[in-house]
C-alpha cells in the first residue's frame, strides 16, 4: 500500500491516474473525524425509506460536521499472467483542508479514540495532509494558472521584440562606497562572461539536461541589487537574473535551448504546486467521478 501525504502526491496521484482506466473495478474506504451526530441519534428509519431519504434523515449531517481524514482507494486489475484472481493496487492519501478553510475541523471523543487504536498518525494527517477544492475552487485555480501562464508568455514575446532601454527612473549612486562595490561587482561579471564556458562532455556520455551556468554576485542591500539589475538588464539583455541567497544576485548564461529547457522546468514545478497545493485531492476524485460515468 503506499501512504500519500503531499510530498508524493503527484508522483502517485499520477500513478493512480494512469492506472485507473484499465481498471476492472475500484474499492473505496475513508476514516473520518466523527460517523455520527448525538441529536440524530433519535431519528428514525423507516423500513420503506429510499436511500436517499435515510442519508438526509441522519447522514447528510454526519458528513456537513466532520471531516475526511484518509481516503483507501483501490484498483483491481485481472491477472493477465493467471487470467485467475486479480491484481490490486492500494493507495492511502491523507487529506487535510487547507490553511484558508472556512469550515472548522472537528473531532469526535469517540472516533479519535478509535483511530489512536488503529495507530492512525495524527501529526501526519494535519503537518502533512493533502489540501482539497470543491469543483468551482479547482476551476478557478487552473483558470487563474493558465491566465499567468499566457500573460508571462506575452510579457516574453514583447521583451523579447522590444530594443533594451534604460529605464525613465534607473537608479543613481553617489556614495563613492556604493560606486565601488557596484564597479566591483559588474567587473566580477565581464570576467565570469569571459572566462566561463561549457564543460566539455564526456566521450561516451549522452547529453544531460542543462540550464546554461550561472553567477552568483555579492550580496547587498535592495538599493544596490536594483542598481546592479538596471546595469546589467542593460548591458547584457540576453542574461537571466533571478534572487539568489544572502541578498545576491543570480546570473544565468544559456543559449536558446537552454533557456527553453529552463522555461519548461519552471511551468511544470508551477503546475505540480498548484496541484499539490491548491487543487489538492480534487485531482484524483474528478478522476473517479468521470471513470464512474464511463461506465453508467
Amino acid at each position: 500500500m503506499v501512504n500519500v501525504t503531499k510530498e508524493n502526491f503527484i508522483e502517485a496521484s499520477n500513478d493512480l491516474l494512469d492506472r485507473l482506466p484499465t481498471a476492472s473495478f475500484v474499492a473505496l474506504d475513508e476514516e473520518m473525524t466523527g460517523i455520527q451526530c448525538v441529536e440524530h441519534q433519535s431519528t428514525r428509519y423507516n423500513k420503506d425509506d429510499t436511500p436517499s431519504q435515510r442519508y438526509t434523515k441522519r447522514l447528510k449531517a454526519v458528513a456537513e460536521r466532520y471531516h475526511i481524514i484518509q481516503v483507501g482507494i483501490a484498483l483491481f486489475h485481472v491477472d493477465e499472467a493467471s487470467g485467475d484472481g486479480f491484481q490490486v493496487r492500494k493507495y492511502n492519501f491523507y487529506v487535510f483542508p487547507a490553511s484558508n478553510a472556512v469550515q472548522d475541523v472537528t473531532l469526535n471523543p469517540s472516533a479519535v479514540a478509535f483511530l489512536h487504536q488503529q495507530s492512525m498518525d495524527f501529526q501526519k494527517w494535519t503537518q502533512r495532509g493533502i489540501p482539497y477544492a470543491t469543483d468551482k475552487e479547482a476551476a478557478r485555480f487552473v483558470s487563474d494558472y493558465c491566465e499567468k501562464r499566457k500573460q508571462e508568455k506575452e510579457k516574453q514575446r514583447r521583451k523579447s521584440q522590444t530594443p533594451q532601454t534604460a529605464p525613465n527612473h534607473r537608479v543613481h549612486l553617489q556614495r563613492t562606497m556604493d560606486v565601488e562595490f557596484h564597479a566591483r561587482a559588474m567587473a566580477s561579471l565581464r570576467e565570469w562572461l569571459d572566462s566561463a564556458q561549457q564543460q566539455p562532455q564526456q566521450p561516451g556520455q549522452p547529453d544531460a539536461p542543462s540550464e546554461g551556468t550561472s553567477f552568483l554576485l555579492p550580496s547587498c542591500n535592495a538599493f544596490l541589487r536594483r542598481a546592479l539589475y538596471e546595469s546589467i538588464q542593460l548591458e547584457y539583455p540576453t542574461l537571466v537574473l533571478e534572487r539568489g541567497p544572502n541578498n545576491q544576485i543570480r546570473v544565468w548564461r544559456m543559449n536558446a535551448e537552454e533557456r527553453q529547457f529552463r522555461q519548461d522546468r519552471l511551468a511544470r514545478e508551477a503546475w505540480e504546486r498548484l496541484v499539490r497545493d491548491d487543487v489538492g485531492f480534487w485531482r484524483v476524485w474528478h478522476a473517479l467521478v468521470e471513470a464512474n460515468r464511463g461506465y453508467q
